[in-house]
């Protein structure tokens, strides 16, 4: 499984090469734009009690996908082999819970 993580800004500005992204969701729909392609949803989806958004995917066999800290863009980690990531259910330190939103509206944009 390969997830993306993606935060919201903290309340942090986003660095000046994004320009007005407010979060990782809209920096993973900037990335897909450039690139010409789809942004990789519909998938599993899980909000997070901070705001953010956790994307799951099958990972591919070859090559062995890392963890990594924005080096995909501001506000998008992602959770590769050996990475642990909350399921729908987990229970968070103050009480809060991963909830799924598959089969609901997209956190992400998806225009």
């Amino acid at each position: 499984m390969h997830v993306l993580d993606l935060d919201t800004s903290h309340g942090h500005p986003p660095p000046e090469h994004w320009g007005p992204v407010r979060n990782g969701c809209e920096v993973l729909a900037r990335l897909a734009q450039d690139a010409g392609q789809p942004l990789p949803v519909p998938t599993f989806e899980v909000s997070t009690p901070s705001g953010g958004v956790h994307l799951y995917y099958r990972a591919p066999r070859k090559p062995t996908l890392r963890n990594t800290i924005a080096r995909l863009g501001w506000r998008i980690d992602s959770r590769g082999s050996a990475a642990t990531s909350w399921l729908p259910g987990h229970k968070y330190p103050k009480a809060a819970t991963a909830e799924s939103t598959t089969g609901h509206r997209s956190l992400c944009p998806t225009g």
